[in-house]
């Protein structure tokens, strides 16, 4: 498998053809993503076969962003099943990552580790320090694409996300993230008290 080469194109593609108001959803996203998907990969001892997969899945799971913004999922999929296979990945391949990639859906729960893993990597910024910044990058965006929040709603909606709807799925997540998230929630349930 050209794994290089997969991403290469995938890669380009976004940075070139995103529409410049997707603020979160953006090139610099899925370069995060990757980055945290082989971390936590990584740290949660998945093989260097299913470490390399789970990176691709990560390059293309937001892919569908590139022909329209909601239930982009299984776009992303399509442009997986188009163009994996000229890169030398195996069929099976191509469907794990599908399968991972419709696990980042809020509606879906993750089914095995691999997915958990990507799950995990694309909700990292959940817990770390810099959760400010692309938080305001997502609400810029969502503004972008009609959907109006005062402070006090982008606040509260935050909050339900954060502390009843999100949770990490690895070990290493959980030990990494769950402290500096639940700093998060406090500061934001502060605000609107």
């Amino acid at each position: 498998m050209n794994h290089e080469g997969a991403r290469a194109y995938i890669l380009q593609k976004l940075e070139n053809e995103l529409a410049s108001n997707l603020f979160y959803h953006s090139y610099e996203h899925t370069v995060d993503v990757m980055r945290a998907a082989r971390e936590i990969a990584e740290n949660e001892k998945l093989s260097e076969t299913d470490i390399e997969l789970v990176v691709t899945a990560a390059a293309y799971h937001d892919a569908g962003f590139l022909e329209q913004y909601n239930d982009n999922e299984e776009l992303a999929c399509t442009m997986v099943r188009q163009s994996l296979p000229g890169f030398d990945y195996s069929e099976e391949s191509v469907e794990k990552i599908c399968q991972a990639i419709m696990a980042t859906r809020h509606d879906i729960e993750p089914r095995s580790k691999f997915e958990e893993v990507l799950c995990d990597a694309d909700s990292d910024y959940l817990g770390r320090k810099d959760y400010k910044r692309i938080a305001s990058n997502l609400y810029r965006e969502l503004t972008e694409h009609g959907v109006a929040l005062n402070e006090r709603e982008w606040i509260l909606k935050q909050v339900n996300h954060l502390w009843l709807k999100h949770q990490y799925f690895t070990d290493y997540a959980k030990k990494n993230r769950n402290s500096m998230k639940s700093r998060h929630i406090e500061r934001l349930k502060e605000k609107i008290l």
